[in-house]
Formats: C-alpha cells, sequence, structure tokens
C-alpha cells in the first residue's frame, strides 16, 4: 500500500495532469528556478512588439524549461527531453510571456515594492516567523543574485495579476453546472464484440502482381537505415575514485555553500489500517465499509493494540503483515487526503477514518522528526562522495583528451595507442543511430559521435552518464533500398493485412447496417464464431488504473460509445483490430447526488472554465501579434 500511495503521485498520468496544469505557458512563470550565468555581452536576438530580446532572456527560459521538464518527467523520453524540442518550447515560452508582460503593462497592472517584500516573507516564512537566512542559502545556492531574482519575482507577480484580471470576468451559470455534471457523471453499458482482422487473411491472397505494385508504393518505408560499427575507448570515473582526494576545507566549503539543500523536511512514521473500496463505490458499500472502520476506531480508542488489528484486519497486502507499518515518509509521498489527516496528527495519536482512492483508512502515527538543516556531521559523507565523483569525472576527462591529443601528435594508430598506455580497445557490432548498443548506456551521445566522426578520425572526448567516450567508426554501411526479391514476404505480408482490416472495417459497416434493420447482433456474429460481451457501467472519465480490464479502459472506445445514438451499432477501430458496439442502458446523472456536490462541483468546473479560457486568451494574444509580424526572431542565433 505504501508502495501503491507513492507510485499513484509518480504515475504517468498524474504527471500528465501536472502538465496540464503547467499549461502551454505556465511554464515561464517559474521565477525561482535557473542559475546566474557569468556576465558577458547580452546579444538581441529580436524584438516583440518593439521590445528587445536578448539572448540571455531566451536562455534564462531554456534552463527553465529544461529543469522543469526534467523534474516533471524524471524518465521522460528521448523525444521530449531533446534540446532541439526543448529550445522550441523555450522560445515559445519567452514570447508568449513577453506579450503577457507588455499586455499587463497595458493594462495598468503594478507591483508594488510592499507587494513583493510580502510575498518574500511569505516564501521563507517558516512557523510564521520570516527567516532571512534561508532567503540568502537559497539565493547562494541557486547562485543568482537579489535583484534578478526579486525581478524575476515581480514579474511573475505582475503576470499572476494579469491572470486573475482575466479570469474574474468568466461565469458559469446554473445550468452549465448542470449539464457539465450530468455529462461527467452519465454511465452506460455496451454490448461488444472483437472483430479480428485476422479471420480474413486467409481468404486474401494478393496476386504476384498486386504484391509488385504495393512494394512500388511502399518501398520508401522499407528504407534500411546507415548502419555504423566503431571502436572505442571508455574513460570510467570509476577507476579514478581512489585518485580523488578531498579535504575537510572543501567539504566544509561545499556544505556552506548549498546548505538550502540540507533542509531536512519533517517525517512521520506511521501505521494504517484499510478497509478497501473503489473509487465510484455505491452509497450502501461507503457506508458499510465507514461504519466498520468507526466501529474499529472506539475498540482503539479503548485501548486496542492497532498493530494487532493491522495484522488481522487491514485489507492492504503490502503493510497488513507488519502491523500496518508504512514507515518513514514525507509529504508529497502519499495520496492528499491520506497525507493531510496523518500530518495533523502528533506521535501516538490515531484518526480517521480517512477516504482515499483505496478505500477507508485509520492511521496511527508511531513518530514524528521535525525538519531542519542537516548539520555537517549528518551529511558530511555524502558530500565527500559528491566531490570524490565530481573529481573522478574531472581526472576521466583530462586523460581522454590528453590520450586523444597525444594520438594526434604523435600520429599513432588508434589500437596501437590504446595498447602502449594499457588502454582497453572494444568494438561494437553494426548499429543504425537509434539501435541498442550492447554495453553502452549513454547510447544517443554514442551513436552521434560515431555518425558524426570521420572514419580517418577519433572523436573529441564524448561525455556520457558512465564517463568519457573516445570513438572511432571503422565500418560504414550506407542506407538502401531492399530489391522486390528481398523484401517480397515482408511487403506480401503487409499488404495481406492491409487487406484483410479493409475486409474486417466492410464486414462491420455491413453487420451495423442490418442491425439497423432489425438483425439480431448477435446472430450476425455467430457463424464468425464471436459472440456478444457486455462491459459494466462506465462514465467519460477514465477509468483508474487496473480498475477494468475491459475495452472501456481504451479512450477511442469510450467516446464512440458515448457518440452512439440509442440501439444503433457502431464500431471502432484499435490496433488489434475492431470493437463491433452498441449502448445497452444508460444511466442518468442522480439528482440528489447533484443537489449535495452541486456547490464544490460548480466551483471545479468554474477554476476549469476561467483556466481554459486564460489559456486560449494568451495563445490568441500570441497568434495576433504573429500574424502582425510583431514577433520577429533570429532563428539563426539560438
Amino acid at each position: 500500500m505504501f508502495t501503491t500511495l507513492r507510485e499513484f503521485t509518480r504515475s504517468w498520468w498524474f504527471k500528465g495532469i501536472l502538465l496540464s496544469i503547467v499549461g502551454s505557458f505556465i511554464l515561464t512563470i517559474f521565477w525561482a528556478w535557473g542559475r546566474g550565468r557569468e556576465e558577458s555581452p547580452s546579444r538581441v536576438i529580436g524584438t516583440i512588439q518593439n521590445e528587445e530580446i536578448t539572448y540571455d532572456d531566451f536562455n534564462q527560459t531554456y534552463d527553465d524549461v529544461r529543469r522543469l521538464y526534467s523534474q516533471l518527467f524524471a524518465n521522460a523520453d528521448e523525444e521530449m527531453m531533446d534540446p532541439k524540442t526543448l529550445r522550441r518550447i523555450a522560445r515559445e515560452q519567452l514570447v508568449r510571456k513577453k506579450l503577457l508582460l507588455i499586455q499587463a503593462k497595458k493594462q495598468g497592472l503594478k507591483v508594488s515594492d510592499s507587494e513583493l517584500a510580502e510575498r518574500i516573507r511569505e516564501l521563507f516564512r517558516v512557523d510564521g516567523r520570516f527567516e532571512s537566512f534561508r532567503y540568502t542559502s537559497y539565493l547562494r545556492s541557486e547562485r543568482i543574485g537579489q535583484q534578478e531574482f526579486e525581478e524575476r519575482l515581480r514579474q511573475a507577480m505582475l503576470l499572476e495579476k494579469l491572470e486573475h484580471l482575466i479570469k474574474d470576468g468568466i461565469h458559469v451559470s446554473e445550468q452549465e453546472v448542470k449539464e457539465a455534471y450530468q455529462r461527467e457523471k452519465e454511465q452506460i453499458r455496451v454490448e461488444y464484440a472483437f472483430l479480428s482482422p485476422s479471420i480474413f487473411a486467409d481468404k486474401v491472397q494478393p496476386p504476384e502482381k498486386e504484391i509488385a505494385e504495393y512494394y512500388a508504393q511502399v518501398k520508401g518505408e522499407l528504407k534500411r537505415p546507415a548502419k555504423v560499427m566503431a571502436e572505442y575507448i571508455r574513460f570510467d570515473p570509476a577507476s579514478y575514485r581512489s585518485k580523488a582526494v578531498v579535504s575537510e576545507e572543501e567539504i566544509a566549503a561545499y556544505y556552506e555553500e548549498h546548505a538550502s539543500e540540507y533542509l531536512l523536511p519533517r517525517r512521520i512514521r506511521a501505521r494504517h489500517i484499510l478497509f478497501k473500496l473503489p473509487p465510484k463505490a455505491d452509497a450502501q458499500a461507503e457506508a458499510q465499509a465507514r461504519k466498520k472502520s468507526e466501529e474499529l476506531l472506539q475498540q482503539i480508542r479503548k485501548g486496542a493494540d492497532f498493530a494487532q488489528l493491522a495484522q488481522r484486519i487491514s485489507e492492504d497486502p503490502g503493510s497488513a503483515s507488519s502491523g500496518g507499518d508504512l514507515g518513514y515518509f514525507k509529504q508529497g509521498e502519499m495520496v492528499k487526503p491520506f497525507e493531510e489527516a496523518a500530518f495533523a496528527l502528533k506521535a501516538g495519536e490515531v484518526g480517521g477514518p480517512v477516504r482515499t482512492e483505496f478505500g477507508y483508512h485509520l492511521i496511527k502515527v508511531e513518530e514524528v522528526q521535525e525538519g531542519g538543516q542537516a548539520s555537517l556531521s549528518q551529511v558530511r559523507e555524502g558530500i565527500r562522495q559528491v566531490l570524490i565523483q565530481e573529481r573522478a569525472t574531472r581526472l576521466a576527462r583530462r586523460d581522454a583528451k590528453r590520450f586523444r591529443q597525444a594520438l594526434l601528435s604523435e600520429k599513432k594508430g588508434f589500437a596501437q595507442a590504446a595498447a602502449a598506455q594499457g588502454l582497453t580497445l572494444q568494438t561494437t557490432g553494426l548499429f543504425a543511430k537509434n539501435d541498442p548498443i550492447p554495453g553502452i548506456q549513454s547510447t544517443a551521445e554514442f551513436a552521434a559521435a560515431a555518425f558524426a566522426t570521420p572514419s580517418s578520425e577519433v572523436s573529441e572526448a564524448i561525455k556520457a552518464v558512465e564517463g568519457y567516450y573516445l570513438i572511432r567508426s571503422v565500418k560504414r554501411v550506407e542506407p538502401s533500398i531492399p530489391s522486390f526479391e528481398e523484401a517480397k514476404e515482408v511487403v506480401k505480408a503487409r499488404l495481406i493485412t492491409k487487406k484483410s482490416r479493409e475486409q474486417a472495417i466492410q464486414t462491420a459497416r455491413e453487420w451495423g447496417k442490418k442491425a439497423k434493420e432489425g438483425a439480431d447482433l448477435a446472430e450476425l456474429v455467430a457463424p464468425w464464431g464471436l459472440r456478444l460481451a457486455a462491459t459494466e457501467y462506465f462514465s467519460r472519465q477514465p477509468p483508474s488504473q487496473g480498475s477494468t480490464t475491459g475495452p472501456e479502459k481504451d479512450g477511442s472506445f469510450t467516446k464512440a460509445a458515448f457518440g452512439l445514438p440509442g440501439g444503433e451499432v457502431g464500431f471502432v477501430e484499435v490496433p488489434a483490430g475492431l470493437y463491433l458496439l452498441r449502448v445497452a442502458d444508460r444511466r442518468s446523472a442522480d439528482e440528489s447526488a447533484f443537489q449535495k456536490e452541486r456547490d464544490p462541483y460548480r466551483r471545479r468546473l468554474l477554476q476549469q472554465r476561467q483556466e481554459q479560457a486564460f489559456q486560449g486568451w494568451a495563445i490568441r494574444l500570441q497568434e495576433q501579434a504573429t500574424k502582425k509580424g510583431e514577433v520577429k526572431i533570429n532563428e539563426a542565433l539560438l
């Protein structure tokens, strides 16, 4: 359960929600990010509504975007974190931010010095008291000057005021609230059959002429990529760690410089007892689970042992055997309702019942560890290891560069020079740019260097997670298109798949037409070995992870189902085939539930509409400025 709660906050869709909240322009408001840079003349790279934009402006925005994406998506795919992609996003963010700031000034909005000071006090207030050392430690650790920080904060506050100004003009009517609630809470049950195109494959046998014609259409898609075989030497920082010596003075200086990184969060150690419930349990199940948890809470308050009850009763398989023990955790590691209840308790106190995605919880806090500044003695060993690694990495880089320089000056062969210095020369197999390379962790950096470096040369020292590489390509295979004879079987299989899917679609349409004329869908599909199945009731909202294994977990299935008129048969394509579907029943939203939830639902809907309105307004502002030629950026300078 502890793992489940943590994974819930780290799941892909939860991060997707975070990103949607951040929005396409809010990235620019992360004013506190981006480290200071050495002073240098800043080039003008363009103008926005006649206001100059400098390379420093762009570089700062790029740093903000890169750091935000890397934190929101710790395991982001290569395409998302590609520098070209991030630079394009940064350009858009910079343009939009500047346009918004210009618009704020046109509206007469300002941030006074007193407002700025109060915001700084809020940001660095602990237990109701402003702590100046936290402020100065933060500025020092981020390597940003006070004046620059306060200017960025002032801009962020100005953008907040503009946002409030636009949002304050947005309202929702009673009818809009009711219609939106009905749309969200309406549920349907669907009858469906899955039609696999493979059942038509035996009936689709294209002649060779047709295969040849299809080959002519798709041969460009069959192109074999260029490949390279490379030999390389890796300079691994791990082999230099024994040579990296770090003094106590260096450790103390690092601690002082990075003081803000050693602020320990408040942590608690807690146990819990769980009564499982799905997120959308019916009223009876909710009442029963809550009653059981309240009765058990009374037993605990009368002296019953919490841990023993957790072992016997808790429905969380991950923690029940250990008496419900969840270990230590800090804020942000549990789902919010659970976290709020747990951190409100003192050591030894029991609270609940608390409703979360998983059911009802009773919580007992065993221990509270107050946060604060970690002492140097607590973090000395960690700092020492960081500095050793930094020094070992520098030594690896130094030796890689020295070796390459010696190679160029002495004009020795790569293998000969490696043998002379006792270095291990390794060779890859042939690989394309996007292929995995056995033994290489940083394949993107390695492949880019191998393809870019001429065969007669050795690459510069290439930085990678696992150290530094010197690389030389020893064999190259140019891209090529296979002949018809080479590709015939592959092309034939693709053509059969294509024609089988076309046949499946045609059949689905015929069945839909016959069903509309009165034929029984179950009888239509039976001769093909298919049978109708039925979903549980589901809504337009995406189901929670693991709550269903049915087709309704697919967004395209859900969209098609809710778009079908009652009684009609439709179909929706998915990668594996087609679903034929018919709405068997609809459930409208419960009116009494709406009356209970109306006010909080209105607030959520209003917030959503306001956010959409502001986003849309900002996008239109940028589109209009671009169309009028008011945005002039020299792309070559980015």
